[in-house]
């Protein structure tokens, strides 16, 4: 299903507003469509000249168009052991209070785009205001306790990371259209223009066995 999403500012990559508002609309420009953001999981049917389309789970075929303002990253097998002092990570998990998050999945970011949205924010397609996405370094991991905790630092700010069993850790890496292939396994953000063309903010390409779950 098709899950209609505000504004994003996922983590790394996208950064400020995508969308101009409503209300700078002129008389003339209201007239034509809103600017609306989606998100969809599913797998590449085909790409070809810069048009992606990508079959849902639940049977839908969506049509996008990839330009070169879209951003393409690579999701790549990790695991716990991948997790040092000193890495650079992107989360997206759920505020437990007293600075702590519940990891929903968490990512390696790969070196050159260490410090690219450091800090916490809100993460619009959680659901809940409860979901943020956090970038930070690791100074810390713990497994005296379970789930192992990883304590993070952004900005000055000290916060924890409590990583269960079921949070998928990946290495995140800059990818380009060439990684777009049938029968490879996607997310995809997206953004309808006021014009009416569909156009992809950013994808999430799983490779080596990883399957994107945001």
């Amino acid at each position: 299903m098709v899950q209609a999403l505000r504004p994003l500012g996922f983590v790394l990559l996208l950064g400020g507003a995508l969308l101009a508002s409503a209300g700078d609309a002129t008389p003339q420009s209201a007239q034509l469509r809103q600017p609306t953001t989606a998100f969809f999981l599913g797998t590449i049917a085909d790409y070809a000249n810069g048009r992606l389309t990508v079959q849902t789970a639940e049977g839908q075929t969506l049509q996008a168009i990839i330009n070169p303002r879209s951003k393409i990253a690579l999701l790549k097998p990790a695991d716990f052991g991948d997790l040092q002092e000193g890495t650079y990570i992107a989360s997206v998990g759920k505020d437990q209070g007293s600075d702590t998050i519940e990891a929903i999945e968490l990512r390696i970011v790969e070196e050159k785009l260490r410090g690219v949205g450091e800090g916490t924010r809100p993460f619009h397609g959680g659901g809940d205001d409860k979901t943020s996405t956090t970038n930070a370094k690791i100074v810390g991991v713990s497994t005296a306790v379970f789930p192992p905790e990883i304590a993070i630092r952004l900005r000055g700010r000290d916060m924890k990371i409590i990583l269960p069993d079921n949070a998928p850790i990946t290495f995140m890496t800059i990818g380009d259209a060439s990684a777009l292939k049938p029968g490879v396994p996607v997310s995809v953000f997206t953004v309808r223009s006021r014009t009416g063309s569909t156009d992809v903010v950013r994808i999430n390409v799983g490779q080596g066995g990883v399957v994107p779950i945001l």
